[in-house]
């Protein structure tokens, strides 16, 4: 898709929601809003990216931060395998939590 983005999307479309994304993102507001879901979370980030300001305050956090080795800003392009196999070691993980508070209620 991403080698032919002109073919699957409307520009205008993209246009709309990229800059006020990129904005939010600046601003920490995406990144409070993540730190405060009530829900498992997982980061992952590209090699590439491992400079990125914000890592240290999600490393602080009960999220999951996990660097993708090889791979930059589109980590599921450039290794696939290291990115799916991250994303489920994390559902396993959560799972194996979800079915053990079940087993055994506070």
């Amino acid at each position: 898709m991403a080698n032919n983005m002109a073919l699957n999307v409307d520009v205008r479309a993209y246009h709309a929601y990229s800059f006020p994304t990129v904005a939010e993102s600046d601003s920490a507001v995406l990144l409070e809003e993540f730190l405060a879901l009530r829900v498992p979370r997982l980061f992952l980030y590209g090699e590439a990216n491992r400079h990125l300001s914000y890592l240290q305050s999600l490393r602080r956090s009960e999220a999951d931060v996990v660097e993708i080795p090889d791979s930059a800003h589109f980590l599921f392009y450039d290794n696939p395998v290291a990115t799916f196999g991250a994303i489920g070691t994390f559902v396993d993980a959560v799972s194996g939590s979800i079915a053990q508070t079940n087993r055994n209620p506070a």
